[in-house]
């Protein structure tokens, strides 16, 4: 209900809406440096597999999602988390 709410033209102040909330498919590595400088000693996520295995299987899809969750988790372990 909020996605269609939030799509409507003229329903937020700034004319902005939720489209991008997060991205962190596209920041992750801007996000754990962040974390990092925080002192931040562990950092907990779950893999969503609804993106890892949709119901309509596209291969291309699965290497790109594939990937970036290899990239993240081997990013995750050379900043020592």
């Amino acid at each position: 209900m909020i996605d269609s709410f939030q799509k409507m033209t003229g329903r937020i102040c700034d004319g902005s809406n939720g489209t991008t909330a997060v991205d962190f498919y596209h920041r992750y590595k801007e996000d754990v440096q962040i974390m990092k400088n925080m002192g931040f000693n562990a950092f907990r996520f779950s893999i969503s597999w609804s993106r890892i295995l949709p119901s309509k299987f596209n291969l291309n899809f699965f290497v790109k999602i594939f990937y970036f969750y290899f990239f993240f988790i081997y990013f995750l372990v050379i900043c020592n988390y």
